[in-house]
C-alpha cells in the first residue's frame, strides 16, 4: 500500500491527466473524485476508532472477543464486515 505522499502524488497526477487529457470539465469528474476522497477519510476514522475500541473489549483466556456493531454504536462509526 502507498504512504500517503505517494497516494497525494497519485491523485494529482490522475486529476492533472483528467484536466489535460479528457474532454471533461471539472464539475463531470468532480464528484466521484470528491466521494472516493470522503470514503477514505471515512475508512480512516473507522480504523482509528475501531482500534481504540478493540483496545477496551474484555479479554477470556488471552482472547478477545470479536468487536460488534454495539461497540460501535457509542462511538457513532459506520460498521462494516
Amino acid at each position: 500500500m502507498p504512504n500517503i505522499s505517494q497516494l497525494e502524488s497519485f491523485l494529482w497526477e490522475a486529476a492533472d491527466q483528467l484536466r489535460a487529457n479528457s474532454k471533461l470539465n471539472a464539475n463531470e469528474y468532480s464528484m466521484p473524485v470528491l466521494g472516493l476522497i470522503f470514503l477514505r477519510q471515512a475508512t480512516n476514522r473507522f480504523n482509528s476508532v475501531k482500534a481504540e475500541v478493540e483496545q477496551g473489549l474484555p479479554s477470556q483466556g488471552g482472547r478477545k472477543r470479536p468487536i460488534t456493531q454495539d461497540d460501535l454504536k457509542e462511538s457513532q462509526q459506520f460498521f462494516t464486515n
